[in-house]
C-alpha cells in the first residue's frame, strides 16, 4: 500500500496531466493551491482532501470546487 507522500505525488501528477497548475500553498500543513480557470481563480485543498477526492473518483476541477 502506498504511503501518503507517494499517493499525493501521483495525485498531483494526475491534476497536472488534466492541465491544472498545482503549487505548494503551505508545506507545514500540507495544503496545495490549484489554479482554476481565469487569471485570479484558484482553490486551496489539503493533501487529505485530494486523497479523498481520488478515492471517490472525483479528482478533477469540479471535485476540487466542491470542497469550498
Amino acid at each position: 500500500m502506498p504511503t501518503n507522500s507517494q499517493s499525493i505525488v501521483g495525485i498531483l501528477s494526475e491534476l497536472e496531466h488534466q492541465g491544472l497548475s498545482v503549487t505548494s500553498h503551505n508545506a507545514y500543513n500540507g495544503t496545495w493551491f490549484i489554479k482554476g480557470e481565469g487569471i485570479f481563480l484558484g482553490y486551496i485543498a489539503t493533501s487529505d482532501e485530494l486523497i479523498e477526492l481520488k478515492d471517490e473518483n472525483r479528482l478533477d476541477l469540479s471535485g476540487i470546487k466542491s470542497l469550498g
